[in-house]
């Protein structure tokens, strides 16, 4: 996953595995006041909030992998309800209802990015304006002036904007574009 944060899902098919196992292969052999399965349940659970909680509070953890790990969350409790657990019997919730927080944080890292292009590029254009260098605007094919980075600003907005739309999340593609 680390390499990787399309994998995910693939490096986690054995506590599905798993937990299917105890709840085919243990329940019927065990006492049903143990409640096995319902406990091998609280423990996976709790191991995954853990481990979950701590990739998202690393702070090198690349903002690709943190959006992998919100879609992820929504997979995760459908394949814990075909197993027989819903999501109101697992204590705590899986992220810690920090999803918004996290949908946020990825969309000022977009929109910090565009921000950041757009003043160099402002202070690129007041430069070479204040200056008058030859050539430091160009004219449309309306015979109108405009500066020399317009194209490489309609060019990074349109970046980001895939990069806010690879997310297939539409409130960070509204934010980035608001």
């Amino acid at each position: 996953f680390l390499e990787d944060p399309d994998k995910l899902e693939k490096s986690v098919r054995w506590y599905f595995n798993d937990l299917n196992a105890v709840k085919e292969g243990m329940t019927p052999l065990m006492p049903k006041k143990w409640r096995i399965f319902r406990t091998y349940v609280n423990l996976y659970h709790r191991l995954m909030h853990d481990w979950l909680i701590s990739l998202i509070n690393d702070p090198e953890l690349k903002p690709t992998h943190m959006l992998a790990v919100i879609h992820w969350s929504q997979k995760y409790y459908a394949k814990m309800r075909k197993l027989g657990a819903t999501e109101d019997q697992l204590e705590p919730q899986l992220l810690d209802n920090r999803e918004p927080e996290m949908v946020r944080e990825y969309r000022t890292l977009i929109t910090k990015a565009v921000e950041e292009w757009m003043d160099r590029m402002s202070a690129t254009d007041t430069k070479m304006f204040q200056e008058r260098q030859d050539g430091s605007l160009d004219t449309d094919e309306h015979a109108l002036l405009r500066t020399k980075t317009l194209g490489d600003m309609w060019r990074m907005l349109r970046e980001q904007l895939l990069v806010a739309s690879s997310s297939q999340r539409p409130d960070v593609v509204q934010g980035v574009v608001e």
